[in-house]
């Protein structure tokens, strides 16, 4: 073999290597691409999940400790709870499900406990009108309260892993 043809082998199997090199690269940016927005959505959709349920909590808590005990029951009111209050507690459940399917397991527990802190406000809130019911519905507010904290606090938690997790890069994605 002559140096011509020795050179024209070495520079078509450079330049295959580069192809080759080129396609990798160019298929590991797209993963990752790919990746970073699929964490992007899928923070997003958390983020608003859990905004969604905190929202229907804070409702859920300021009508039962803001709306007078001494006021006048409506004639469409059930077991002592207005439909306001139980229009407020069907939302919360609805916004539950939702972070249920969102996950991660904390955020699914929390929003059970979100459903029976809801459920057992409303209780006390009915069995007030009965005097010696009063502290436990001050306990159940103070319980409320409390949870709200909680809901926010492992929100908070979940959604800056995720953003921590999302500025890292792995190969192979």
């Amino acid at each position: 073999m002559d140096a011509p043809v020795i050179g024209a082998l070495i520079a078509s199997g450079v330049a295959a290597a580069s192809t080759v090199g080129g396609w990798a690269f160019a298929i590991h940016q797209t993963h990752r691409n790919t990746r970073i927005e699929h964490q992007q959505w899928r923070r997003k959709t958390r983020r608003d999940a859990y905004a969604d349920l905190a929202t229907a909590f804070q409702k859920v808590y300021d009508i039962f400790s803001y709306t007078p005990l001494d006021r006048g029951l409506e004639d469409d009111c059930d077991e002592y709870v207005t439909p306001q209050m139980r229009d407020a507690l069907m939302d919360l459940r609805s916004k539950a499900i939702i972070v249920r399917f969102e996950g991660p397991q904390s955020m699914r527990d929390l929003a059970i406990n979100a459903i029976a802190c809801g459920t057992d406000l409303s209780i006390a809130w009915s069995e007030h009108y009965s005097p010696k019911i009063t502290d436990q519905f001050e306990n159940e507010l103070s319980r409320a309260y409390n949870f709200l904290d909680q809901l926010i606090i492992e929100a908070e938690s979940i959604l800056k892993i995720q953003d921590e997790s999302a500025s890292g890069t792995r190969w192979p994605p």
